[in-house]
């Protein structure tokens, strides 16, 4: 699986080789959720994906006052 990243200043996206840096202008590359490359070392084809966020909690635990719009059938 290839690793997009992109470079913050030239707004340039390509697929991350050995370089860590944009080949234009010198700036760190980022990753697609924001982390600069040169900051994560694990960032390769063995890398785990980040943790999933956490579920929300039911309903039930909702504040007084707040409304949830019911899908409807």
């Amino acid at each position: 699986m290839a690793i997009t990243v992109c470079c913050p200043t030239c707004w340039k996206w390509s697929e991350l080789g050995a370089v860590m840096a944009c080949k234009k202008c010198g700036t760190p590359l980022l990753l697609t959720d924001g982390r600069r490359v040169d900051e994560v070392p694990e960032v390769g084809a063995d890398a785990a994906p980040p943790p999933a966020p956490p579920e929300p909690p039911p309903l039930d635990l909702a504040p007084v006052g707040w409304s949830v719009r019911a899908a409807r059938e």
